[in-house]
Order: structure tokens, then C-alpha cells, then sequence
């Protein structure tokens, strides 16, 4: 959520107790936007981030520091020149507005006191982070604003400072002050309605109430049960005044200085940070009471950040992934057309017998036709076939044209065919890949689609260490003598394949996605096919249950029994786990999917085959819903390192 001037206003109060009176230590700018300010008082450390950035302006007291860049942008140089040492002497904050400035006191270059001002506006697109001399002229400030952009307010450096332009709206202290006698009676203020009557109720206090973000008046109508959409006039005196005795209790509890910081989700039931508060809201189910705005708005835009590069990181991956999909599907289109000339190989094959069958006929002929007929010794009517020729070219000429044409045909379709089969397994191992990043719910799982792409798609260091020539010894190329060529040939294949077991075992961490059944059973899926492979065939007992979607890229998934019976009911919590973890499910299309299972002794892996691509026998198959583990089956962090 934007920061409103309800969260601004108790966040000033909370920034006043803990840091007027500190030293500012260190200056850091962590990014284009961003100041990071390290203080210091009595023994205590905290971090002040202040954020111009568009999308979400903020402030707020840091626990741990973020990266920063090797070399200072110039405004945060100029920071570490003007206030460094400096000391937090006053905040100063208008109410209901999120706009604030700090007043440090610092001596300048000849050992004098004096005062700067370091404004945050954090007021949407429009934030700033602006350092002003104690004549409030702009020293620089982190975003430029010239003429070009904004005729009546420059922020560029030697200009006066003038503070942002007031909105039309009423404080609540002035709203507490002028209708406090109308909301004890059930009414709202009569000032607030003036010309406001027609509007929604949503605009009409959004026009009106200062401080108030769309999120806190929508609380305010959920709390009355009225519609956003309904006008004042439409309201019942009863409507009217559940409507006034639910903004005196929003206004009183942001006027009694008493904050409620917490975090919410989106939903019940949902884990995942999706607002923060200083009022107690419940529009949105609660997630988390904090014990300060600064604790919960560090977690809140947290979260927010590993969300972010979670989307960046996922968004980067497939975009390599669709890369490598149009390099195989050009491919794949080549080997077609190859294929398609190279199935012309029986006829250029048959015109060549064809005619040199007829050269007898045809003896003496001088003449050079383009096309001739002859008889066709292969048709049960012996009816005449037409055959196109090569005019610069003789009868005998023209056969041998046929049968080069026949051989090179014949050759570029065994060759294509052999290509189609690679494509169509690449092909398939893409689709794989494409369904784990769409089911990919945390950096781990796209690390692991990452790690796979790069072991299958730069094979060319085993490659090159397999047709590498070592040098011999200076002591084996003066002996005549030579090795065994089958103890050569050891030594040239040995070595590559367990050098390609011990890459693929370092790209796969075990770290199965781990669950337990309804039942209690352990259930183990993989984040990708080198770890679907250790999984099925190196990290499960012969008797456990094996799940994988019929016919269509997934996930493998085992159910673990130990020794005991499967039941249907663990057999179908697997199969649902491997249908949401398979490509059928990843339109969220819903309906059922065939899901095939059988013991893992039944499995093996055909020679040559692509990590993941294994063959069952003695199957049996389960139509059920795909749906998301985390919402009917317990977590089993415990069992991920199961042997």
C-alpha cells in the first residue's frame, strides 16, 4: 500500500522518540532513490532508510543493512559531506501530510553550528528526498525537478525550497474539533458533506478526510457495511449512523497516539505479507502483530523485495527458456523439411530403375526430351508412367541423376530422422522445465530449473574432456611399447562418466518438496528432472509408490510407506500433488487428470535418455483434481533428507 498520512503521522512520533538525538555516522545510497542513514546514540545503533521510490516511498528504522554500490552516487557525496557528524536536533511534520522533514545540526567549514534540513516527501510519484540550508535553499536533492517538468515548483539545486501544495482535506484533529458534538449525536460532520452528497460514499471520504489512503476508507465502509458505491443521500438514518459511529472510532483511535502496527494477508488462510497498518483494520484477516510501524513496514517491504526478485529472477529464467525453445523449434522445422525431401528417395529410386529398365527401347534415340514414358514393371496394370527429365543430360545421364538423387535423399532422411527423435526428446525436456518454473513457488525452485539448464545446455566441458589428448610422458612416447587398447579404452570412458555423475550430483541438493498425507505418509516430489531422477531411482524404497501425469510433462512424485499399506487416501493425495505439479494443471483449468502410478521397483532408465525420462511397466491409473499441497497437506520440512 502507499504510506498514508494516518501511518505518517504515528510513524513521526515513533522516529522522534528513537532518533532525535542521535549522530549520524555513515551515509550510504543503496540505490538510484534510496538513502540509507547509519546512527548512532549511547551505546545504540539504528539504521534510518528513507525511499523516494515512486512505487513505494517510505521510511523507516532498518534492522540489517542491503548492499551498496562500490562507488557513491554525488548526492549521497554530498551528504557525507555536509551532514556527517552531524546531530538529529527535531523532526518536524504537518499532520495528516507525508512530508517530514529532519533537522540536523552540524558545524561547517570554519568549525560553526549550523542547521540543515533533510526533507522526505513521500508522496507518491511525486516523492523526493531534498537537503535544504538553514535558509531552506536547496543544497541538491536526489531527484531533479526543473521547469520543464514542473513550472511552479523547481527542485534543482540554489533554488528556494517551496514545500509541496496543501490538499482540501480536513485533519483529523480538526475533524475531532469541529463535529465532535455531530458524531456523538450519529451524524457525520455537516462541514464534510458540502457539496458532496451526490458522490459515492468511496470519493466522498477520499475528497475529504486528510491522511486517509483507499485502504483506510475502505475500512471505514466495511466497518459501517455500506457499499462503496452509494451516495450519502441514499443512506438511511440507521446506515447513517453505523457510518458515523465507525469514523469516530477510526478518528479517536488515530487521535489517541496509540498505534496497532500489523501485518495482513489477502485472504484467510494465505501466508504471504499483503499489507501493513498503524490502525487495527479488519477488512483483511490479521497475519502478524509487530512491535513497531518501523518493524512492520521492514518486514512488510521485505517481503515485498524477495517477491520482487523471486518475479525477476523467475521472469530471467524463462526468458532463457524461451530462448532455447526457438532455437529447437527452428531446429525441429529444419529436420522436417529434411525429412519431407528425404521421403522423395523412393521415388527418385523408381524413376532411375524405371528408365534404365526402358534404355533398350529407347537405343539410338538422339534427341534429349524433357519428360518420357515409360512402362511401369511395379504397377499390377502395367499402365505408363510419366517421368520429368533433364534435358542437357542423355537417357543414361538422366539415370544416373536419379539414383545421386536417390542416395542423398535417402541419406538426409536416415539423418533427419535421427535429428527428430533429439528435437522431440529436447522438446519434451523443455515442456518439463516450463512446468516447474510455472509451479515454482520459492528462489530454490527456479535455482534448481537454472542449475538443469545449464548442466544440459553447456555439456561442452565433458564433451571436450572425453576427446581430449593428454600428453604422454616424456618416458611413454621414448618406450616402444604401447597399453593394451582395452585398458585405453577403460581409461577413456571411465573417467568422463564419473566425472558426468559427479556434476549431475552436485546440481542436485536433495532438497525434495516434502509433504506428509492425510494419513501420515511422506510424500517427495523434485524441482527438476536431475532431481526427479535421484528421487525416483537412488532415493526411494523398491516397494514406495511412484506418481508421474499420463502422457504429459510433471514433476516425479513418491509416496514413502515404510513398510506399511498405501491407502487410497494417501494415493490420491500423491496423485494430487503430481497433477499440480504437471503441465495439465498449468492453466488452472481445472477438471481431473490421469495420473499414472506403480511401485519403483517397476521403474528404469532407457540408455542415452535425458535426466527424468524414465519407463514404467505394470501401471495402474487414478483420475484426480490438481490442487496445491500447501492447502490440504502438511509440510514436512523434516523429511526432506530422507535416505
Amino acid at each position: 500500500m502507499p504510506l498514508d498520512g494516518i501511518t505518517t503521522d504515528f510513524l513521526c512520533r515513533e522516529l522522534s522518540e528513537k532518533i532525535i538525538g542521535s549522530r549520524i555516522n555513515r551515509i550510504f545510497q543503496p540505490a538510484a532513490h534510496d538513502l540509507s542513514l547509519h546512527l548512532w546514540q549511547s551505546g545504540r545503533q539504528e539504521q534510518l532508510f528513507l525511499s523516494a521510490n515512486p512505487s513505494a516511498p517510505r521510511a523507516y528504522l532498518r534492522r540489517k543493512a542491503g548492499p551498496n554500490p562500490k562507488l557513491a552516487p554525488a548526492f549521497c557525496m554530498l551528504l557525507r559531506k555536509l551532514l556527517t557528524g552531524g546531530e538529529i536536533i527535531g523532526l518536524e511534520h504537518e499532520e495528516g501530510e507525508r512530508v517530514f522533514s529532519l533537522l540536523i545540526q552540524v558545524r561547517n567549514e570554519y568549525g560553526d553550528l549550523c542547521e540543515k534540513r533533510l526533507v522526505a516527501e513521500l508522496t507518491g510519484r511525486h516523492s523526493n528526498l531534498i537537503l535544504l540550508s538553514e535558509n531552506k535553499i536547496i543544497h541538491d536533492a536526489i531527484r531533479h525537478i526543473d521547469h520543464s517538468v514542473n513550472r511552479l515548483r523547481e527542485l534543482m539545486p540554489a533554488r528556494p525550497y517551496l514545500e509541496p501544495p496543501r490538499q482540501n482535506k480536513r485533519s483529523v484533529s480538526t475533524i475531532l474539533a469541529q463535529g465532535q458534538r455531530e458524531l456523538e449525536s450519529g451524524k457525520i460532520p455537516s462541514f464534510l458533506l458540502e457539496d458532496n452528497t451526490d458522490k459515492s460514499l468511496y470519493h466522498l471520504f477520499m475528497d475529504t478526510l486528510g491522511g486517509f489512503s483507499p485502504l483506510l476508507v475502505r475500512e471505514l465502509l466495511y466497518r459501517a457495511g455500506l457499499p462503496e458505491e452509494k451516495t450519502f443521500a441514499e443512506l438511511s438514518d440507521a446506515e447513517d449512523k453505523h457510518l458515523a459511529a465507525a469514523l469516530r472510532t477510526l478518528l479517536t483511535q488515530s487521535a489517541a497516539c496509540e498505534a496497532q502496527p500489523a501485518l495482513y494477508a489477502s485472504r484467510p488462510g494465505d501466508t504471504a505479507v499483503y499489507d501493513f497498518h498503524a490502525l487495527p483494520l479488519t477488512i483483511l484477516p490479521p497475519l502478524k502483530e509487530c512491535a513497531s510501524i518501523s518493524a512492520a513496514m521492514d518486514e512488510f517491504y521485505e517481503a515485498r523485495e524477495r517477491k520482487l526478485r523471486f518475479m525477476e529472477q523467475k521472469k530471467a529464467a524463462e526468458k532463457r527458456l524461451s530462448r532455447i525453445r526457438k532455437q529447437n523449434s527452428r531446429k525441429l522445422s529444419l529436420h522436417e523439411a529434411d525429412l519431407r525431401e528425404g521421403e522423395k528417395a523412393g521415388q527418385y529410386r523408381l524413376y532411375g530403375e524405371l528408365l534404365q529398365a526402358s534404355l533398350y527401347a529407347f537405343k539410338g534415340r538422339t534427341d534429349r526430351p524433357s519428360q518420357l514414358s515409360v512402362k511401369n514393371y511395379y504397377d499390377p496394370d502395367g499402365k505408363e508412367l510419366l517421368i520429368p527429365l533433364d534435358p542437357s543430360l542423355n537417357l543414361p545421364g538422366n539415370v544416373e541423376r536419379f539414383f545421386r538423387h536417390y542416395r542423398k535423399a535417402e541419406e538426409k532422411r536416415r539423418y533427419a530422422e535421427t535429428f527428430l527423435r533429439k528435437d522431440r526428446a529436447e522438446e519434451e525436456w523443455i515442456e518439463s522445465l516450463a512446468v516447474a518454473l510455472d509451479r515454482a513457488e520459492n528462489p530454490e525452485d527456479i535455482q534448481a530449473v537454472e542449475d538443469e539448464m545449464r548442466y544440459e545446455l553447456r555439456p561442452e566441458g565433458l564433451a571436450e574432456q572425453r576427446s581430449e589428448k593428454t600428453e604422454r610422458p616424456l618416458k611413454d612416447r621414448l618406450n616402444p611399447g604401447r597399453p593394451s587398447s582395452r585398458k585405453k579404452k577403460k581409461a577413456r570412458n571411465t573417467l568422463p562418466e564419473k566425472k558426468q555423475k559427479q556434476a549431475e550430483a552436485s546440481l542436485v541438493s536433495h532438497d525434495f518438496r516434502a509433504y506428509f498425507s492425510q494419513n501420515g505418509l511422506l510424500i517427495r516430489s523434485g524441482r527438476n528432472n536431475l532431481e526427479n531422477e535421484q528421487l525416483s531411482l537412488r532415493k526411494s524404497h523398491q516397494n514406495d509408490l511412484w506418481f508421474h501425469a499420463h502422457n504429459i510433462p510433471g514433476s516425479h512424485v513418491v509416496l514413502h510407506l515404510d513398510g506399511r499399506e498405501a491407502d487410497e487416501l494417501s494415493i490420491e493425495d500423491a496423485a494430487s500433488v503430481a497433477a499440480w505439479f504437471s503441465s495439465a494443471n498449468r492453466a488452472n483449468s481445472g477438471g481431473k487428470v490421469e495420473i499414472d502410478y506403480c511401485p519403483v521397483k517397476n521403474l528404469s532408465k532407457a540408455r542415452g535418455s535425458k535426466p527424468g525420462h524414465l519407463i514404467y511397466k505394470n501401471f495402474k491409473s487414478i483420475y484426480v483434481e490438481a490442487r496445491n499441497p500447501r492447502d490440504f497437506l502438511r509440510p514436512a520440512e523434516e523429511g526432506k533428507e530422507k535416505a
